[in-house]
């Protein structure tokens, strides 16, 4: 039975309330060890870098490479830069546009907590 009614209140069964506690804490489990996975994304210096300059406000990808002191943006920088776009850790500022001559980016909260656990990690 999973409704009792005592008095003139109805009150959930023991079962009930097991299985709703239950759904809870494996909702909340399982949102930790997705933080936690992806708090573990390995970067290279490079990947580092990017996510540090983007730090300061929305960056272009010339503006990345010259703070880096390169003469251009080679294409590690570029490959860098889509891996951090797949791994959801920086954004478009026009993402209606990628190759957009304004496009700059800017660093996500996932990428925020990626750079401080790879700080205390280390």
């Amino acid at each position: 039975m999973w409704l009792k009614i005592i008095g003139t209140k109805v009150v959930p069964s023991l079962s009930q309330v097991i299985e709703q506690v239950g759904e809870q804490v494996k909702a909340q489990v399982e949102a930790q060890v997705e933080a936690q996975v992806e708090a573990q994304v390995e970067l290279t210096k490079t990947q580092r870098r990017i996510l540090v300059e983007c730090l300061n406000g929305p960056t272009s990808k010339k503006e990345i490479a010259r703070k880096m002191g390169h003469s251009g943006v080679s294409g590690s920088l570029k490959k860098a830069i889509t891996f951090l776009l797949d791994k959801k850790l920086i954004n478009y500022t026009i993402p209606d546009k990628p190759q957009s001559s304004k496009q700059r980016y800017v660093i996500t909260e996932k990428g925020r907590k990626v750079l401080e656990v790879g700080q205390n990690g280390k």
